[in-house]
């Protein structure tokens, strides 16, 4: 039996991450507005576009309110699916958006593993320092590794280091493996707390934090794509998603300069390098001079 402290502490330490991060929807929005191509930036759209599933597991369960126990377990399971449901309708879109990017790089076979996943892992290994992201990113890994294990109980293949791929990758080998799992029916459904003595229902917790991954590949991958010292930097400067999270335009500070910007403007420098590796902190520094983003 698995204990349920177990459980709680891994929800707490989701909450404890999530705590220095913006919202999912917000960081969809981000990627988003950075990307100039609708084909692939639609796919973010729509997936921070979506507010609710509407869900109803027991539409054509007649035995449902038949005794106590029975509504207890069905109610419970309801609540767990709907969660489940949401989560993996926001990673769908959210992976299609990642596939969809990685195909218009048209990117070159990893020397000895074929496949698309393996040709972004290692142009992500080619391109990028080792420490790329900051340590949530490797508390992510570790969570989804722990959330799987607890909610399948099974391990995540643990030979995942190669040639192909360095710890920076492990977050794209991860989501390709628990998207198979779910395309190809392998996806292992949860029972409500306490009904499975076995297994946790962590699989809505895994499911939200491989769409955090999936964002934050996206990342690494267009900083990886881009240059990033260039000085082209209007797009993103001004994009709708700086001045959704304070209400306020944001333009770049020549632009400004150029008397191109509103009085009451917040204006940050261009440096891509900067916005690609912080977008996914509530307070990112931009400019390397700490914003106050009223959050």
């Amino acid at each position: 039996m698995i204990d349920q402290k177990i459980y709680n502490d891994i929800i707490e330490e989701v909450k404890n991450i999530n705590g220095s991060l913006i919202d999912l929807g917000m960081h969809s929005k981000a990627i988003s507005d950075y990307l100039q191509d609708a084909k692939i930036s639609s796919w973010f759209h729509i997936a921070w576009s979506i507010k609710d599933i509407d869900y109803d597991g027991i539409n054509y369960d007649a035995s449902f309110y038949y005794c106590r126990p029975s509504y207890e377990y069905e109610s419970a399971k309801q609540d767990l699916f709907k969660s489940l449901v949401s989560e993996i309708t926001f990673f769908t879109y959210l992976y299609s958006g990642l596939e969809s990017y990685i195909t218009s790089l048209k990117l070159k076979n990893c020397p000895i593993r074929k496949g698309k996943i393996n040709a972004a892992t290692y142009f992500i290994k080619s391109k990028l320092d080792k420490q790329f992201f900051s340590f949530e990113y490797g508390r992510l890994i570790n969570l989804v590794k722990t959330a799987y294990c607890y909610s399948t109980g099974s391990e995540l293949q643990k030979d995942t280091l190669h040639d192909c791929i360095d710890r920076n990758g492990l977050g794209l080998y991860i989501l390709y493996k628990v998207r198979n799992d779910i395309m190809h029916g392998d996806f292992f459904f949860p029972e409500p707390l306490d009904y499975d003595l076995n297994r946790l229902p962590l699989q809505p917790v895994l499911i939200n934090i491989c769409s955090r991954l999936i964002l934050m590949t996206m990342q690494m991958l267009i900083y990886a794509a881009e240059d990033v010292n260039s000085k082209d930097c209007k797009s993103f400067a001004s994009s709708t998603f700086f001045s959704t999270l304070v209400g306020k335009k944001y333009y770049c500070a020549e632009d400004c300069n150029k008397g191109e910007c509103e009085a009451d403007c917040i204006f940050i420098s261009c440096n891509k390098a900067a916005f690609l590796k912080q977008i996914h902190f509530k307070n990112a520094d931009y400019n390397a001079i700490q914003l106050d983003l009223d959050l």
